[in-house]
Formats: structure tokens, C-alpha cells, sequence
């Protein structure tokens, strides 16, 4: 253990401060600690700060969710482990935002930074200066955080090597606060405005024109379509829409042309779409690896049957509209398929699930959670007829009994029920 580089112990039962006395005593070349939302918090500061004296080669800690740890170990860290290049602590309500101002000043080599759901009322100016001091950081990650005009118009003028910013579900800024950090940081390549409810064109306008960089755009709950004719880098390559219910297919024949380098799309939530616009999106993208258009009601089909998906590797469609036929077209269009989820696609049938496992020479997991129509007795013919699936997502309501997960296992396959997949 003495040479292990990476320990990941997010989300383990009952992790207590015996444990990483342990940890800290066998691992001293660790670099990357993950301890994250541990389950039956045990962890305090009694057990981390011995940690962070002896591993100060760490250059990664998650700390999120630790509910009983304090600004002690924050300062800690700050003190002891000078080559820590990415910080996350969410969810730890024990932690000020003072120890963290403390912790970015003495903390140089500091990349990526990821914090939120610390209970913080408002962003002091020790705070707010304390990002100008870490001059490397490309990685700023806020969720449920307060986060104000003032705030942004700092971190714009810290002229900071930005790539990556994430606010995710925050509130008290406004459209005029992100519009200036954006003009600021022209070269960002991702931005994740997740639940923010200030949406519309004006900022679409704004990530065209000034972006020229952006790769990936998370916009959840965007109450708009463009209405105003827009020029999208070529450069985009993920785009997260779901939950716009205003979204149509005329919507996705813009973002079919605009973004013809697109990869990853999320669609999912939004009603108004139609085969007509997926077809057009996989039609024009033709780097397109994944597609989520979970109930989208409306689609009964991909709008595909004369030309394939060359690329297409997860395809996430439950709850929609899909059937059979649609199912066979898929078969027969999406050679390189790895991953396929139909939960509650209640239109699929046994016929449809064989002409897929027959056709994805590849598929690794299909998920059937909740399809009425397949029966659970093709299971062994799926694990025998296709290699290469390593998990099968039980289409009953009741879990697989043992013989059945045993029937399965010596072919290398999983089972699992809705249940184990909500654990997960």
C-alpha cells in the first residue's frame, strides 16, 4: 500500500477516523483522496488533520458532505498539503467561508475549485479576494450557493485562466452579472447555468458572440427558443437542454445546423420534440455519441431508417414513445450502440429487445426497468446470444430471484432491479 497513488472512499458505510489514522499510516505516497458523502458520518477533524500532516504529497481531496468536519481541517490542508491542485468540499455545513478564503491564499497550485450547499448567506470580501490570489485556477464549481453581481464583476477582474465554470442551481446573480464575466473570460470552454431562472435569447446571443471556445453548455429549466438568427462555434460539443417544455422541433433543426460538431445532447423533459427533430439532429451531427431523450412523449421513432449512426453509443430514450418497429430501425441503424435504456417504454415487446441484441454487436447494458412486454424469461437467451452485455436492467416490478441472477452470472453478466439502480 505504500505506493498507491489514489484511494477513492466516496459513499463507503461507517468510515470512521480510525480509518484514515489507518489510511495516513500505510498510504504516504498518496496523491488523490476521495472521502466523500460518507454514509453514517463518522469522520471529524480528529481523524483528518493527522491525515493531511503526513500525506502532503495529496494533490486531490473530496471532502463533500462530511457533516461533522470543520474549518480546523480546512486550515489544515491549507498548511500541510501546499501541492493540492483540485479542492471539492459540498455539502459540509461545519465549514465557513473564511477557512476557505484561508485555504485558497495559502493553497498556490490550485486549479479546480468546487464548492456549495455550505450555508452561506452572503460572499464576504475576504472571500471574494481570495480567488484572485490563486492565479492558476481554470475550474470554478458552485451549486445551491448565493451568488452575487459583485461577486462575478471580482472574479472577472481577476483574470483568472478560466475553462470551466459551473453554477449550478444558485441564486442573487443576475443576467447582467454573468454577461460581464463572460465577456471577461471569452476562451471559456464549459458553462453550466443549471436551474438559474434568469434564461433567455439575450444570453444565448451573448455565449455566441463572445465564446468562441465554448465545447459544452448546460442549460436545464431554459424557458426559450432562439429567436433571433445566431452563429454557435462549430466547436460545441454538449449540449444539456432538458426540462424546456418550449422546445420544438424547429428549435432542433437550428441546433442540428449551428452545431455540427455536436457529440453529446440532452433533450429529455422536452414535450414538443418529435422524430422530426432528433432525425435532423443525427442527420447533420455526425459525431453524435450519445442522446437522451428521456419522456419526450411525443417520439415514437429516431427519424432515422436510410442512413446510419455511425458513432452513437448511449442512447437513453425511457419513458418515451418508442416501439418496436422504432427498436429495429435502432438495431439496424446504431452498429457501435454500448448503452441502451428503455425504462417505461411500455410500446417495447420481446420482439423488439431480440432484434436489438441480435444486430449491437457491442451492447453492454440494456436497461428494461418497468417495460410490462418483455418477458423476463429472455434474459439467458440475451447473456448467450450477446457476449458482450456485462448488465440488464430486470424488466419485472419484482426483483430477480437468486437462481435467476445466478443463471446469468457465469456469463460475465450482471442483473440488477429499479431498486439497485436508486442505490447506485
Amino acid at each position: 500500500m505504500k505506493n498507491l497513488k489514489e484511494l477513492n472512499c466516496s459513499k463507503i458505510r461507517g468510515l470512521q477516523d480510525a480509518d484514515l489514522f489507518a489510511v495516513s499510516d500505510c498510504c504516504l505516497s498518496l496523491e488523490a483522496l476521495d472521502i466523500s458523502f460518507p454514509v453514517y458520518d463518522g469522520v471529524t477533524d480528529s481523524g483528518f488533520v493527522p491525515l493531511s500532516r503526513k500525506l502532503t504529497s495529496l494533490t486531490r481531496i473530496d471532502l463533500s458532505g462530511n457533516m461533522s468536519i470543520t474549518d480546523k481541517s480546512i486550515v489544515s490542508i491549507s498548511m500541510n498539503c501546499v501541492l493540492l491542485r483540485h479542492f471539492s468540499i459540498y455539502n459540509c455545513p461545519l465549514i465557513t467561508q473564511k477557512a476557505i478564503g484561508e485555504a485558497m491564499r495559502g493553497l498556490p497550485n490550485l486549479v479546480s475549485v468546487g464548492l456549495g450547499g455550505t450555508r452561506i448567506a452572503s460572499i464576504d470580501l475576504f472571500f471574494h479576494r481570495s480567488f484572485a490570489c490563486v492565479k492558476g485556477l481554470c475550474v470554478i464549481e458552485f451549486s445551491n450557493s448565493f451568488i452575487s453581481d459583485e461577486f462575478l464583476h471580482g472574479l472577472a477582474n481577476a483574470c483568472l485562466p478560466l475553462k470551466k465554470v459551473v453554477f449550478s442551481h444558485c441564486y442573487n446573480f443576475s443576467f447582467v452579472g454573468v454577461c460581464f464575466l463572460l465577456c471577461k473570460y471569452r476562451f471559456l470552454e464549459y458553462l453550466n447555468l443549471k436551474g438559474v431562472n434568469f434564461l433567455n435569447n439575450g444570453l444565448m446571443i451573448e455565449l455566441s458572440q463572445n465564446l468562441s471556445r465554448l465545447k459544452s453548455i448546460n442549460l436545464d429549466h431554459w424557458v426559450e427558443e432562439f429567436t433571433t438568427e445566431l452563429v454557435i462555434n462549430p466547436r460545441i460539443k454538449s449540449l444539456y437542454l432538458a426540462r424546456n417544455g418550449n422546445l420544438s422541433d424547429e428549435f432542433m433543426k437550428k441546433v442540428a445546423f449551428l452545431c455540427p460538431n455536436l457529440q453529446l445532447l440532452n433533450v429529455s423533459f422536452c414535450r414538443m420534440i418529435t422524430e422530426e427533430g432528433i432525425g435532423e439532429i443525427l442527420k447533420s451531427c455526425g459525431e453524435i455519441q450519445g442522446l437522451s431523450i428521456q419522456l419526450c412523449t411525443q417520439i415514437n421513432s429516431l427519424g432515422i431508417k436510410h442512413f446510419k449512426v455511425k458513432k452513437l453509443k448511449v442512447l437513453q430514450v425511457g419513458a418515451s414513445g418508442i416501439d418496436d418497429d422504432a427498436l429495429i430501425t435502432i438495431a439496424d441503424t446504431c452498429p457501435q450502440l454500448l448503452y441502451l435504456d428503455l425504462s417505461r417504454c411500455t410500446y417495447v415487446t420481446t420482439r423488439g429487445i431480440k432484434e436489438v441484441v441480435e444486430k449491437c454487436r457491442v451492447l453492454r447494458e440494456i436497461y428494461l426497468y418497468f417495460c410490462p412486454n418483455v418477458d423476463a424469461n429472455i434474459l439467458p437467451w440475451m447473456v448467450i446470444s450477446r457476449p458482450s452485455l456485462r448488465n440488464i436492467g430486470w424488466p419485472s416490478n419484482e426483483d430477480a430471484t437468486e437462481n435467476q441472477r445466478n443463471l446469468l452470472e457465469p456469463w460475465g453478466c450482471g442483473v440488477s432491479c429499479y431498486l439497485d439502480f436508486l442505490k447506485a
